[in-house]
């Protein structure tokens, strides 16, 4: 990909568009030094991520120096003061975004703070996506560019998170029910870590403790075939792995509010 930076115009956007929006970015390939860079005074709200392929830059961040190279993702929050130089032979992809709801919608992502993180992944593709809704300006194009937004960020978070890859295979093992259940410090030694280390990461990628997730796989499983199959509900605690019918029928009903039965009338 050539050098493109590419801006948005207000006049292009409708009042929906202003919660979330991208108001520049691009591709850079950079072959000398360039002067310091700071963060725009023009807008009150505004996020900034670096993606870089090749190079990286060094950092001045609330203070305090660090060094991002090729593979990183820099991502600068709307209350960090900062201040960053390109390396030699760069090759970065670059957003800026702002809107009245992108505060919250951060927040949301649990991104309060800025960072320099590996990704263990390409994300070219993401920052291209976007570029192109930018340069083509199909109709409705802010809203198709909000929605890549909402991706990318989404993708971000995850590369932010620890031993990504290994959670993501607790996930497959804990949807999977015919697969013998582990407990919590073999769930952990899979992921190389200690329990209480595998019990907070788990939360920051999913939201839910190990528990709460297994036990809202189990329900979902069970309102599934309470809905969708002929099954007793005798057989359908037995298939998800219950010992005790009574235990299944306490679990759901704690969690829904109904027992199995009053759920199966309900909504079958």
């Amino acid at each position: 990909m050539n050098n493109k930076t590419i801006w948005t115009h207000p006049p292009d956007r409708t009042e929906f568009d202003k919660d979330l929006y991208v108001i520049g970015c691009g591709y850079d390939e950079i072959n000398e030094k360039l002067k310091p860079r700071r963060r725009s005074t023009q807008h009150k709200i505004e996020y900034h991520i670096l993606y870089f392929i090749e190079g990286g830059c060094t950092v001045t961040l609330n203070g305090s120096n660090h060094t991002a190279k090729a593979g990183d993702i820099v991502f600068f929050h709307t209350d960090d003061k900062y201040l960053y130089t390109y390396t030699d032979n760069v090759k970065v992809y670059w957003i800026h975004f702002s809107g009245k709801k992108a505060v919250s919608f951060m927040d949301e992502l649990e991104m309060r703070e800025s960072f320099i993180k590996k990704a263990d992944t390409n994300l070219s593709g993401y920052f291209d996506n976007i570029i192109n809704e930018i340069s083509l300006k199909k109709r409705h194009y802010n809203k198709a560019m909000q929605g890549h937004l909402m991706v990318l960020m989404t993708a971000i978070v995850r590369k932010k998170m620890m031993n990504s890859s290994r959670l993501d295979e607790v996930l497959s093992r804990m949807n999977n029910i015919r697969k013998k259940e582990l407990d919590l410090d073999e769930y952990a030694k899979m992921c190389h870590l200690s329990k209480s280390q595998f019990i907070r990461v788990f939360k920051e990628y999913t939201g839910k403790t190990p528990i709460r997730y297994k036990n809202d796989v189990l329900i979902d499983k069970a309102k599934e075939r309470l809905t969708h199959s002929d099954k007793s509900i005798s057989e359908i605690s037995s298939y998800l792995g219950f010992e005790n019918i009574y235990y299944f029928s306490a679990m759901f009903k704690k969690s829904t509010g109904m027992s199995p039965a009053e759920y199966r009338k309900t909504h079958k």
